[in-house]
């Protein structure tokens, strides 16, 4: 089932509910605007088929990625604040070998 519009009582903002090949949503879009509130649901929707498709490192960005390392309490975050500055909403498919071998780390992010 694709995802639809709703409303909701006591909220201005358009909802987003539905299934997109088995992954469930219902999100808000975060505006009262009807015509923005489309744009997102496509947007969205189309995330949610590439990420069934591809998997979820096809719609993750760097500062997603970031975040979810940090609440797993995964390992070392003082070096986080520069990549997460330079890469940001860089989604993760798109940060190859070469763009992080670039010259502009400071010296204690150079591995050799």
């Amino acid at each position: 089932m694709p995802l639809k519009l709703v409303k909701r009582p006591k909220t201005p903002y358009w909802i987003m509910r539905g299934t997109v090949r088995g992954i469930s949503v219902e999100e808000t879009t975060g505006t009262s605007d009807p015509k923005s509130a489309e744009a997102i649901r496509i947007q969205r929707e189309k995330e949610l088929l590439d990420e069934s498709i591809y998997g979820k490192k096809v719609t993750v960005t760097f500062a997603e990625a970031a975040v979810d390392y940090i609440e797993h309490g995964a390992g070392e975050t003082r070096f986080l604040k520069p990549l997460a500055d330079h890469f940001g909403t860089t989604l993760l498919r798109n940060i190859t070998q070469h763009e992080s071998e670039r010259n502009e780390w400071p010296t204690a992010f150079v591995i050799d």
